[in-house]
Protein backbone atom coordinates (compact mmCIF):
# COMPACT_ATOMS: atom_id res chain seq x y z
CA UNK A 1 0.00 0.00 0.00
CA UNK A 2 2.84 2.28 0.89
CA UNK A 3 4.34 1.83 -2.54
CA UNK A 4 0.96 2.52 -4.14
CA UNK A 5 0.45 5.57 -2.35
CA UNK A 6 4.08 6.50 -3.41
CA UNK A 7 3.50 6.29 -7.09
CA UNK A 8 0.25 8.72 -6.88
CA UNK A 9 2.57 10.79 -5.08
CA UNK A 10 5.27 10.98 -7.63
CA UNK A 11 2.53 11.10 -10.32
CA UNK A 12 0.62 13.88 -9.52
CA UNK A 13 4.08 15.30 -8.61
CA UNK A 14 4.97 15.27 -12.49
CA UNK A 15 1.82 16.20 -13.40
CA UNK A 16 1.80 19.60 -11.63
CA UNK A 17 5.30 19.97 -12.92
CA UNK A 18 3.97 19.48 -16.14
CA UNK A 19 1.63 21.67 -15.71
CA UNK A 20 3.56 24.40 -14.55
CA UNK A 21 6.01 23.94 -17.41
CA UNK A 22 3.49 24.70 -19.71
CA UNK A 23 2.06 26.90 -18.47
CA UNK A 24 5.33 28.64 -18.09
CA UNK A 25 5.89 28.28 -21.85
CA UNK A 26 2.43 30.24 -21.89
CA UNK A 27 3.25 34.08 -22.71
CA UNK A 28 2.69 36.33 -19.89
CA UNK A 29 -0.56 38.63 -20.48
CA UNK A 30 0.81 42.01 -21.83
CA UNK A 31 -0.77 45.23 -21.41
CA UNK A 32 -1.59 46.07 -24.73
CA UNK A 33 -3.19 48.66 -26.71
CA UNK A 34 -6.90 47.63 -25.62
CA UNK A 35 -8.73 48.02 -23.00
CA UNK A 36 -8.17 46.53 -19.42
CA UNK A 37 -10.48 44.62 -17.88
CA UNK A 38 -11.93 46.40 -14.57
CA UNK A 39 -9.67 46.59 -11.28
CA UNK A 40 -9.64 48.38 -8.55
CA UNK A 41 -8.94 51.88 -9.65
CA UNK A 42 -5.97 52.19 -6.79
CA UNK A 43 -4.27 49.27 -7.91
CA UNK A 44 -4.50 50.36 -11.44
CA UNK A 45 -3.26 53.91 -10.68
CA UNK A 46 -0.16 52.58 -8.09
CA UNK A 47 0.35 49.74 -10.99
CA UNK A 48 0.71 52.95 -13.36
CA UNK A 49 3.04 54.69 -11.13
CA UNK A 50 5.52 51.91 -10.78
CA UNK A 51 5.34 51.65 -14.81
CA UNK A 52 9.51 52.55 -16.17
CA UNK A 53 8.02 55.28 -18.09
CA UNK A 54 6.70 56.75 -14.95
CA UNK A 55 8.66 56.14 -12.11
CA UNK A 56 10.18 59.57 -12.13
CA UNK A 57 7.05 61.23 -12.97
CA UNK A 58 3.67 61.33 -10.96
CA UNK A 59 0.43 60.41 -11.87
CA UNK A 60 -3.00 61.14 -10.01
CA UNK A 61 -6.96 61.17 -10.22
CA UNK A 62 -9.30 62.51 -8.77
CA UNK A 63 -13.31 62.10 -9.41
CA UNK A 64 -16.34 63.57 -7.67
CA UNK A 65 -20.12 62.72 -7.53
CA UNK A 66 -21.27 65.74 -9.46
CA UNK A 67 -24.53 65.99 -7.15
CA UNK A 68 -22.91 65.38 -3.79
CA UNK A 69 -19.22 66.76 -4.56
CA UNK A 70 -17.74 64.00 -2.62
CA UNK A 71 -14.50 62.91 -4.00
CA UNK A 72 -14.56 59.02 -4.34
CA UNK A 73 -11.61 58.65 -5.93
CA UNK A 74 -8.70 60.43 -5.23
CA UNK A 75 -4.79 59.74 -5.96
CA UNK A 76 -1.91 62.06 -6.02
CA UNK A 77 -5.27 64.21 -5.87
CA UNK A 78 -3.56 66.94 -3.21
CA UNK A 79 -0.56 67.17 -5.28
CA UNK A 80 -0.57 70.62 -7.60
CA UNK A 81 -0.51 69.09 -11.59
CA UNK A 82 0.14 70.97 -14.63
CA UNK A 83 -2.88 70.64 -16.69
CA UNK A 84 -1.72 71.87 -19.53
CA UNK A 85 -4.55 72.95 -22.11
CA UNK A 86 -7.03 71.92 -19.56
CA UNK A 87 -6.78 75.18 -18.49
CA UNK A 88 -9.00 76.52 -20.74
CA UNK A 89 -12.32 74.98 -19.11
CA UNK A 90 -11.43 77.26 -16.41
CA UNK A 91 -11.30 80.31 -18.84
CA UNK A 92 -13.87 79.92 -20.60
CA UNK A 93 -16.75 78.30 -18.08
CA UNK A 94 -15.84 81.85 -16.42
CA UNK A 95 -16.29 83.72 -19.04
CA UNK A 96 -19.60 82.48 -19.44
CA UNK A 97 -20.02 83.11 -16.21
CA UNK A 98 -18.88 86.55 -16.18
CA UNK A 99 -19.63 87.95 -19.54
CA UNK A 100 -22.45 85.74 -20.69
CA UNK A 101 -22.57 83.57 -23.89
CA UNK A 102 -23.80 86.13 -25.90
CA UNK A 103 -21.22 88.93 -25.40
CA UNK A 104 -19.73 89.64 -28.90
CA UNK A 105 -15.91 91.41 -29.02
CA UNK A 106 -16.28 94.70 -31.26
CA UNK A 107 -14.04 96.44 -33.76
CA UNK A 108 -14.93 100.18 -34.67
CA UNK A 109 -13.52 102.24 -37.74
CA UNK A 110 -13.20 105.78 -37.02
CA UNK A 111 -11.93 108.97 -38.89
CA UNK A 112 -10.08 111.83 -37.20
CA UNK A 113 -10.25 115.43 -38.08
CA UNK A 114 -6.64 115.50 -39.50
CA UNK A 115 -8.05 112.92 -42.29
CA UNK A 116 -6.51 109.41 -40.79
CA UNK A 117 -8.65 106.31 -40.69
CA UNK A 118 -8.61 104.17 -37.31
CA UNK A 119 -8.90 100.26 -36.80
CA UNK A 120 -9.93 100.60 -33.31
CA UNK A 121 -9.06 97.11 -31.72
CA UNK A 122 -10.68 95.01 -28.22
CA UNK A 123 -9.44 92.18 -28.73
CA UNK A 124 -11.69 90.23 -30.99
CA UNK A 125 -9.81 87.03 -31.83
CA UNK A 126 -12.30 86.18 -34.59
CA UNK A 127 -11.46 88.91 -37.66
CA UNK A 128 -10.88 86.64 -40.66
CA UNK A 129 -10.42 83.60 -38.22
CA UNK A 130 -9.81 80.79 -40.93
CA UNK A 131 -10.52 78.34 -37.45
CA UNK A 132 -14.47 79.43 -37.72
CA UNK A 133 -14.30 79.29 -41.51
CA UNK A 134 -17.53 80.10 -42.72
CA UNK A 135 -18.89 81.52 -39.25
CA UNK A 136 -16.84 84.98 -40.19
CA UNK A 137 -16.13 87.07 -43.00
CA UNK A 138 -12.56 86.24 -45.03
CA UNK A 139 -10.17 88.55 -44.85
CA UNK A 140 -11.34 90.01 -48.19
CA UNK A 141 -14.44 90.07 -47.26
CA UNK A 142 -13.87 92.25 -44.01
CA UNK A 143 -11.82 94.30 -45.98
CA UNK A 144 -14.17 95.07 -48.84
CA UNK A 145 -16.83 96.02 -45.71
CA UNK A 146 -14.68 98.42 -44.39
CA UNK A 147 -13.99 100.10 -47.76
CA UNK A 148 -17.56 99.99 -48.50
CA UNK A 149 -18.03 101.84 -44.83
CA UNK A 150 -15.45 104.17 -45.41
CA UNK A 151 -17.42 105.18 -49.12
CA UNK A 152 -20.87 105.60 -47.52
CA UNK A 153 -19.38 107.67 -45.03
CA UNK A 154 -18.93 110.10 -48.20
CA UNK A 155 -14.91 109.88 -47.88
CA UNK A 156 -13.27 109.45 -51.40
CA UNK A 157 -9.58 110.43 -50.28
CA UNK A 158 -7.19 110.03 -47.00
CA UNK A 159 -5.50 112.42 -46.57
CA UNK A 160 -3.74 110.98 -43.45
CA UNK A 161 -3.04 106.91 -43.25
CA UNK A 162 -4.75 104.16 -41.54
CA UNK A 163 -3.69 103.78 -38.28
CA UNK A 164 -4.59 100.37 -36.04
CA UNK A 165 -5.64 101.61 -32.52
CA UNK A 166 -4.11 98.91 -30.42
CA UNK A 167 -4.90 101.08 -27.21
CA UNK A 168 -7.64 99.08 -25.34
CA UNK A 169 -5.03 96.61 -24.21
CA UNK A 170 -1.63 96.90 -23.04
CA UNK A 171 1.62 96.65 -25.62
CA UNK A 172 3.31 93.65 -23.82
CA UNK A 173 1.40 90.94 -25.16
CA UNK A 174 3.15 88.17 -24.44
CA UNK A 175 2.64 85.97 -20.94
CA UNK A 176 5.78 86.28 -19.18
CA UNK A 177 5.32 82.17 -18.03
CA UNK A 178 5.60 81.20 -22.33
CA UNK A 179 8.83 79.70 -23.28
CA UNK A 180 10.86 80.73 -26.14
CA UNK A 181 10.64 77.31 -28.13
CA UNK A 182 6.82 77.90 -28.19
CA UNK A 183 7.09 81.92 -29.40
CA UNK A 184 7.22 82.79 -33.10
CA UNK A 185 5.16 79.16 -33.65
CA UNK A 186 1.76 79.64 -34.74
CA UNK A 187 0.41 78.22 -31.42
CA UNK A 188 2.33 80.27 -29.78
CA UNK A 189 0.68 83.42 -31.01
CA UNK A 190 -0.57 85.69 -28.37
CA UNK A 191 -3.72 88.01 -28.01
CA UNK A 192 -3.15 91.57 -29.17
CA UNK A 193 -5.85 94.45 -29.31
CA UNK A 194 -5.95 93.55 -33.01
CA UNK A 195 -5.84 90.10 -34.48
CA UNK A 196 -6.17 88.55 -37.41
CA UNK A 197 -6.58 85.44 -39.43
CA UNK A 198 -5.72 83.81 -36.13
CA UNK A 199 -2.95 85.64 -35.82
CA UNK A 200 -0.77 83.04 -38.05
CA UNK A 201 0.77 82.75 -41.61
CA UNK A 202 2.13 79.61 -43.61
CA UNK A 203 5.83 79.68 -44.39
CA UNK A 204 6.64 76.56 -47.25
CA UNK A 205 9.47 75.25 -48.07
CA UNK A 206 11.44 73.10 -50.90
CA UNK A 207 12.92 69.75 -49.61
CA UNK A 208 16.69 69.50 -51.45
CA UNK A 209 19.00 66.58 -50.47
CA UNK A 210 19.12 64.76 -47.22
CA UNK A 211 21.60 66.87 -44.74
CA UNK A 212 21.26 70.27 -47.06
CA UNK A 213 19.56 73.14 -46.05
CA UNK A 214 16.06 73.44 -47.54
CA UNK A 215 14.89 76.10 -50.11
CA UNK A 216 12.52 78.88 -48.16
CA UNK A 217 9.71 79.57 -50.28
CA UNK A 218 8.18 82.21 -48.83
CA UNK A 219 5.07 83.50 -46.82
CA UNK A 220 1.31 83.33 -47.27
CA UNK A 221 -0.67 85.53 -47.10
CA UNK A 222 2.55 87.97 -47.78
CA UNK A 223 3.64 89.82 -44.71
CA UNK A 224 5.46 92.97 -45.08
CA UNK A 225 8.98 93.60 -43.08
CA UNK A 226 9.65 90.36 -42.59
CA UNK A 227 12.61 88.32 -42.64
CA UNK A 228 13.88 84.49 -42.23
CA UNK A 229 16.91 83.17 -41.13
CA UNK A 230 16.57 79.53 -42.42
CA UNK A 231 18.85 76.97 -40.79
CA UNK A 232 15.88 74.32 -41.34
CA UNK A 233 17.52 71.32 -43.15
CA UNK A 234 16.00 68.41 -45.40
CA UNK A 235 15.89 64.82 -43.50
CA UNK A 236 14.84 61.49 -44.97
CA UNK A 237 11.02 60.70 -45.93
CA UNK A 238 8.80 59.78 -43.86
CA UNK A 239 10.27 62.19 -40.41
CA UNK A 240 7.65 64.84 -40.60
CA UNK A 241 7.65 67.70 -39.64
CA UNK A 242 10.47 68.88 -37.21
CA UNK A 243 10.96 72.63 -37.96
CA UNK A 244 9.59 75.46 -36.27
CA UNK A 245 10.00 79.18 -35.80
CA UNK A 246 11.55 81.55 -33.08
CA UNK A 247 10.66 85.20 -32.49
CA UNK A 248 9.30 87.38 -29.69
CA UNK A 249 5.68 89.92 -30.92
CA UNK A 250 6.50 92.60 -33.01
CA UNK A 251 10.24 91.11 -34.45
CA UNK A 252 10.84 91.29 -37.50
CA UNK A 253 13.07 89.05 -37.62
CA UNK A 254 12.18 84.92 -37.16
CA UNK A 255 14.79 82.12 -36.70
CA UNK A 256 14.09 78.76 -38.11
CA UNK A 257 15.35 75.68 -37.42
CA UNK A 258 14.92 71.99 -37.63
CA UNK A 259 14.21 69.73 -40.23
CA UNK A 260 11.60 68.88 -42.87
CA UNK A 261 10.95 65.75 -44.78
CA UNK A 262 12.08 64.88 -48.39
CA UNK A 263 8.94 63.09 -49.47
CA UNK A 264 7.64 66.35 -50.27
CA UNK A 265 7.53 68.67 -53.42
CA UNK A 266 7.03 71.44 -50.99
CA UNK A 267 6.34 71.29 -47.18
CA UNK A 268 4.55 73.85 -44.92
CA UNK A 269 4.60 74.91 -41.49
CA UNK A 270 2.69 77.71 -39.56
CA UNK A 271 4.15 80.55 -37.47
CA UNK A 272 2.77 83.24 -35.11
CA UNK A 273 2.55 87.24 -37.02
CA UNK A 274 5.19 89.14 -35.30
CA UNK A 275 2.68 92.13 -35.38
CA UNK A 276 -0.49 91.35 -36.47
CA UNK A 277 -2.29 95.36 -35.49
CA UNK A 278 0.45 96.68 -38.35
CA UNK A 279 -0.56 93.86 -40.88
CA UNK A 280 -4.38 94.83 -40.69
CA UNK A 281 -3.55 98.64 -41.21
CA UNK A 282 -1.25 97.35 -44.37
CA UNK A 283 -3.61 95.31 -45.56
CA UNK A 284 -6.46 98.01 -45.64
CA UNK A 285 -4.13 100.81 -47.13
CA UNK A 286 -4.05 98.14 -50.02
CA UNK A 287 -7.34 97.39 -50.27
CA UNK A 288 -8.36 101.06 -50.36
CA UNK A 289 -5.98 101.94 -53.19
CA UNK A 290 -7.17 99.24 -54.82
CA UNK A 291 -10.81 100.42 -54.95
CA UNK A 292 -9.58 103.69 -56.01
CA UNK A 293 -9.54 105.56 -52.64
CA UNK A 294 -5.76 107.43 -52.34
CA UNK A 295 -4.34 107.30 -49.19
CA UNK A 296 -1.82 110.12 -48.31
CA UNK A 297 0.53 108.16 -45.79
CA UNK A 298 2.27 104.60 -45.24
CA UNK A 299 -0.14 102.31 -42.43
CA UNK A 300 0.89 102.47 -38.64
CA UNK A 301 -0.06 101.35 -35.26
CA UNK A 302 -0.56 103.65 -32.00
CA UNK A 303 2.40 101.96 -30.51
CA UNK A 304 4.97 102.89 -33.54
CA UNK A 305 3.14 106.11 -33.04
CA UNK A 306 4.46 106.10 -29.31
CA UNK A 307 7.78 104.71 -29.92
CA UNK A 308 7.93 107.72 -32.39
CA UNK A 309 7.02 110.58 -30.09
CA UNK A 310 3.48 110.91 -31.79
CA UNK A 311 0.12 111.54 -30.09
CA UNK A 312 -3.05 109.88 -31.84
CA UNK A 313 -5.98 111.73 -32.09
CA UNK A 314 -8.32 110.82 -29.24
CA UNK A 315 -11.72 112.81 -30.88
CA UNK A 316 -12.80 110.74 -33.19
CA UNK A 317 -16.14 110.00 -35.37
CA UNK A 318 -17.31 106.55 -35.41
CA UNK A 319 -18.02 104.88 -39.01
CA UNK A 320 -18.70 101.14 -38.58
CA UNK A 321 -18.39 98.51 -36.13
CA UNK A 322 -18.09 94.92 -36.84
CA UNK A 323 -19.07 92.90 -33.99
CA UNK A 324 -17.66 88.74 -33.61
CA UNK A 325 -19.45 85.67 -33.27
CA UNK A 326 -21.20 84.90 -29.71
CA UNK A 327 -18.69 84.31 -27.02
CA UNK A 328 -20.64 80.79 -26.84
CA UNK A 329 -19.56 79.67 -30.32
CA UNK A 330 -16.13 81.43 -29.91
CA UNK A 331 -15.66 78.89 -26.09
CA UNK A 332 -17.06 76.30 -28.11
CA UNK A 333 -13.98 76.37 -30.87
CA UNK A 334 -12.04 76.77 -27.85
CA UNK A 335 -12.55 73.65 -26.03
CA UNK A 336 -13.14 71.38 -28.71
CA UNK A 337 -10.08 72.59 -31.03
CA UNK A 338 -7.92 73.73 -28.47
CA UNK A 339 -7.35 77.25 -29.56
CA UNK A 340 -4.31 79.09 -27.52
CA UNK A 341 -5.46 82.77 -29.15
CA UNK A 342 -9.08 82.26 -28.55
CA UNK A 343 -8.43 81.56 -24.80
CA UNK A 344 -6.15 84.24 -24.18
CA UNK A 345 -8.47 86.68 -25.48
CA UNK A 346 -11.26 85.93 -23.70
CA UNK A 347 -8.92 86.11 -20.30
CA UNK A 348 -8.04 89.00 -21.27
CA UNK A 349 -11.30 90.62 -22.11
CA UNK A 350 -12.51 89.08 -18.24
CA UNK A 351 -9.89 91.37 -17.33
CA UNK A 352 -10.87 94.39 -19.64
CA UNK A 353 -14.69 94.05 -17.99
CA UNK A 354 -13.25 93.11 -14.33
CA UNK A 355 -10.13 95.44 -14.57
CA UNK A 356 -8.57 96.05 -10.75
CA UNK A 357 -6.69 98.92 -9.00
CA UNK A 358 -3.08 97.66 -8.95
CA UNK A 359 -0.44 100.06 -10.39
CA UNK A 360 0.54 96.91 -12.60
CA UNK A 361 -2.78 96.56 -13.63
CA UNK A 362 -3.21 94.62 -17.58
CA UNK A 363 -5.91 93.35 -18.84
CA UNK A 364 -4.11 89.61 -18.95
CA UNK A 365 -2.87 90.52 -15.01
CA UNK A 366 -6.74 91.15 -14.32
CA UNK A 367 -8.16 88.36 -15.88
CA UNK A 368 -6.37 86.25 -13.89
CA UNK A 369 -7.32 88.14 -10.66
CA UNK A 370 -10.84 88.22 -11.76
CA UNK A 371 -10.61 84.09 -12.62
CA UNK A 372 -9.44 83.16 -9.29
CA UNK A 373 -11.35 85.33 -7.05
CA UNK A 374 -14.19 84.04 -8.45
CA UNK A 375 -13.22 80.28 -7.99
CA UNK A 376 -12.46 81.56 -4.36
CA UNK A 377 -15.71 82.53 -3.89
CA UNK A 378 -17.36 78.78 -4.56
CA UNK A 379 -14.62 77.01 -2.43
CA UNK A 380 -11.40 76.76 -4.63
CA UNK A 381 -8.44 77.20 -2.13
CA UNK A 382 -6.23 79.90 -3.30
CA UNK A 383 -3.04 77.83 -2.57
CA UNK A 384 -3.81 75.45 -4.63
CA UNK A 385 -4.66 77.31 -7.84
CA UNK A 386 -1.70 78.46 -9.88
CA UNK A 387 -2.91 80.39 -12.75
CA UNK A 388 -0.57 82.03 -15.46
CA UNK A 389 -2.32 82.72 -18.40
CA UNK A 390 -5.98 81.86 -20.26
CA UNK A 391 -4.64 78.77 -22.73
CA UNK A 392 -2.36 76.50 -20.47
CA UNK A 393 0.77 77.39 -22.28
CA UNK A 394 2.54 78.59 -19.35
CA UNK A 395 4.63 75.71 -18.11
CA UNK A 396 4.11 76.80 -14.45
CA UNK A 397 0.33 76.88 -14.46
CA UNK A 398 -0.80 74.47 -11.87
CA UNK A 399 -4.21 73.08 -9.56
CA UNK A 400 -4.59 70.14 -7.61
CA UNK A 401 -6.26 67.27 -9.26
CA UNK A 402 -8.88 67.23 -6.02
CA UNK A 403 -9.12 71.30 -6.23
CA UNK A 404 -10.03 71.20 -10.22
CA UNK A 405 -12.81 67.85 -9.94
CA UNK A 406 -14.23 70.19 -7.24
CA UNK A 407 -14.59 73.36 -10.14
CA UNK A 408 -16.05 71.33 -12.02
CA UNK A 409 -18.97 70.28 -9.54
CA UNK A 410 -19.07 74.09 -8.92
CA UNK A 411 -19.49 75.02 -12.85
CA UNK A 412 -22.55 72.93 -12.90
CA UNK A 413 -24.29 75.49 -10.70
CA UNK A 414 -23.74 78.28 -12.66
CA UNK A 415 -26.55 79.66 -14.65
CA UNK A 416 -24.12 78.73 -18.05
CA UNK A 417 -23.76 75.44 -16.78
CA UNK A 418 -25.01 73.58 -19.88
CA UNK A 419 -23.39 76.14 -22.65
CA UNK A 420 -20.21 74.88 -20.61
CA UNK A 421 -20.99 71.40 -21.07
CA UNK A 422 -21.63 71.68 -24.29
CA UNK A 423 -18.83 73.39 -25.44
CA UNK A 424 -16.06 70.47 -23.96
CA UNK A 425 -15.36 67.55 -26.55
CA UNK A 426 -17.02 64.35 -26.67
CA UNK A 427 -15.21 61.17 -26.56
CA UNK A 428 -15.45 59.06 -29.54
CA UNK A 429 -17.55 61.36 -30.82
CA UNK A 430 -15.79 65.28 -31.83
CA UNK A 431 -12.62 67.65 -31.12
CA UNK A 432 -9.54 66.48 -30.07
CA UNK A 433 -11.64 63.26 -27.91
CA UNK A 434 -12.67 62.30 -31.35
CA UNK A 435 -10.05 59.32 -31.23
CA UNK A 436 -10.17 58.78 -27.40
CA UNK A 437 -11.88 56.25 -25.96
CA UNK A 438 -13.39 55.22 -29.34
CA UNK A 439 -16.16 51.94 -29.01
CA UNK A 440 -15.13 51.69 -25.88
CA UNK A 441 -17.96 52.68 -22.52
CA UNK A 442 -16.09 55.92 -23.16
CA UNK A 443 -17.56 56.71 -26.10
CA UNK A 444 -20.21 59.34 -26.62
CA UNK A 445 -20.20 59.20 -22.42
CA UNK A 446 -17.48 61.21 -21.44
CA UNK A 447 -16.91 64.80 -22.15
CA UNK A 448 -13.68 66.41 -21.65
CA UNK A 449 -11.14 68.74 -22.19
CA UNK A 450 -7.78 67.60 -23.34
CA UNK A 451 -4.36 69.20 -22.08
CA UNK A 452 -1.18 67.81 -23.19
CA UNK A 453 2.70 69.60 -23.86
CA UNK A 454 5.63 68.40 -23.08
CA UNK A 455 5.54 65.60 -20.52
CA UNK A 456 2.24 66.40 -19.44
CA UNK A 457 -1.27 65.14 -20.03
CA UNK A 458 -4.09 65.49 -19.03
CA UNK A 459 -8.20 64.92 -19.12
CA UNK A 460 -10.75 67.20 -17.08
CA UNK A 461 -14.60 66.83 -17.69
CA UNK A 462 -17.78 64.78 -17.01
CA UNK A 463 -18.87 61.08 -17.31
CA UNK A 464 -21.89 58.89 -15.89
CA UNK A 465 -20.86 55.59 -14.60
CA UNK A 466 -22.34 52.45 -14.52
CA UNK A 467 -24.49 53.58 -12.01
CA UNK A 468 -26.41 56.03 -13.74
CA UNK A 469 -24.57 58.66 -11.77
CA UNK A 470 -22.99 61.75 -13.35
CA UNK A 471 -19.05 62.49 -11.99
CA UNK A 472 -16.70 65.23 -12.58
CA UNK A 473 -12.61 64.39 -12.70
CA UNK A 474 -9.36 64.97 -13.11
CA UNK A 475 -6.55 63.03 -14.73
CA UNK A 476 -2.91 63.34 -15.12
CA UNK A 477 0.53 62.55 -15.64
CA UNK A 478 3.28 64.50 -15.33
CA UNK A 479 7.47 64.20 -15.82
CA UNK A 480 7.21 61.02 -17.66
CA UNK A 481 9.50 60.02 -19.84
CA UNK A 482 8.75 57.53 -23.46
CA UNK A 483 6.25 58.41 -25.56
CA UNK A 484 3.23 60.72 -25.23
CA UNK A 485 0.57 58.12 -27.33
CA UNK A 486 1.82 55.58 -24.31
CA UNK A 487 0.56 57.34 -21.30
CA UNK A 488 -2.73 58.57 -22.97
CA UNK A 489 -3.73 55.19 -24.08
CA UNK A 490 -2.22 54.01 -20.43
CA UNK A 491 -4.78 57.18 -18.82
CA UNK A 492 -7.77 55.90 -21.19
CA UNK A 493 -7.84 52.68 -19.47
CA UNK A 494 -7.92 54.06 -16.24
CA UNK A 495 -10.59 56.34 -17.70
CA UNK A 496 -12.37 53.30 -18.78
CA UNK A 497 -12.10 51.27 -15.30
CA UNK A 498 -13.91 54.44 -13.50
CA UNK A 499 -16.79 54.33 -15.98
CA UNK A 500 -17.10 50.35 -15.24
CA UNK A 501 -16.96 51.04 -11.58
CA UNK A 502 -18.65 53.83 -10.68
Amino acid sequence: MFRTFAWLALFALYFLTLTCSQSAKKPLPTQSNKSLVPQDLNTLLEAFALDSAMQAGLVGLSVREASSQKEVVGYQAGKMFNLASCQKAITTATALALLGADFTFKTELQQDKHGNIYLKGYGDPTLASRILGASVPTMDQLMQTFVQQIKEAGITQIKGGIIADETAWDYDVMPSHWIWSDMGNYYGAPAYALNVADNTYELSFRPTQVGKLATLIGTQPKLPNLQFVNEVHTAEAGTGDQASIAGGSYDAIRYVSGTIPLDFQTFTIKGAMPDPPYYLAWYLTKALRANGIAVKQEPTTTRQMALSGQKNEQIRQNIYTHYSPPLRLICSYINLYSVNLFAEAVLKQIGAAFPTNKPDNTPLRAGIGAVKAFWEKRGIQKNSFYMLDGSGLAVNNGITLSQMSLLLCEAQKLNTAQIFYNTLPVSGISGTMKNVGAGTKLHNNLRAKTGGMSQVSAYSGYFKGVSGKEYTFCLAANRYTGKGAYIQQKLTDILENAVSQL
